[in-house]
């Protein structure tokens, strides 16, 4: 059995498609990832849509042999003050070689009662390496937002990046973010840290 594992994410530094269709605003959309255990992850996103507004998010997630949950708040400090609340999740349809989850995050502001959801599924791969552990992966999706005020719009988009965990547990993360609104393509990337810690009891990696 595989050492199950406690991610504890940090400094996830972003750029951010445009936020009214993202699940956090002026945050990427990141995959939850693989591996069973808990994480906690601190996030920070710089928006490049015509606002050009940074943010912060803290995200939690739980990592089940076959289920993966995430929750994630944004607190939005330099618009109008509009907090952001996540929730999301992912099943596991293949572990390996090649991993292959569906996944669906839905935010909503907790004073606008605006919404954005994003649908898809991530495609990973497992790389073989003796020393660290390699996961490229990539994540086809829809963005849907729903605004308070009603009417709602779709846009597709697609994430890319790779998980990458040293020994030590100590990693890295980097991903890029492509989407295409009104006519207008949004490209965003992401790069950040992590670390990792064995917690055994939750089951299987």
């Amino acid at each position: 059995m595989k050492a199950v594992k406690l991610a504890v994410a940090a400094m996830a530094i972003g750029f951010a498609v445009a936020p009214a269709a993202a699940q956090l605003p002026n945050q990427p959309v990141y995959a939850i990832p693989k591996g069973v255990g808990l994480g906690l992850n601190a996030d920070f996103g710089l928006g490049i849509d015509p606002s050009g507004n940074s943010g912060i998010a803290v995200r939690a997630t739980l990592g089940l042999p076959m289920i993966k949950l995430t929750l994630g708040l944004a607190p939005d400090m330099m618009d109008n003050g509009e907090n952001t609340l996540m929730v999301g999740g992912a099943v596991q349809l293949i572990p390996m070689p090649v991993s292959i989850r569906l996944q669906a995050n839905a935010g909503r502001g907790l004073t606008s009662n605006d919404m954005g959801v994003v649908v898809g599924a991530v495609i990973g791969l497992n790389v073989p390496s003796p020393a660290i552990s390699v996961e490229p992966w990539v994540m086809p999706s829809m963005r849907f937002t729903i605004p308070d005020v009603g009417g709602s719009s779709s846009d597709p988009g697609v994430s890319l990046g790779v998980n990458l965990g040293l020994p030590g547990g100590i990693g890295g993360h980097a991903a890029l973010d492509i989407m295409r609104v009104g006519g207008t393509n949004f490209i965003g990337g992401g790069i950040g840290l992590h670390y990792m810690l064995s917690v055994p009891g939750l089951g299987m990696m």
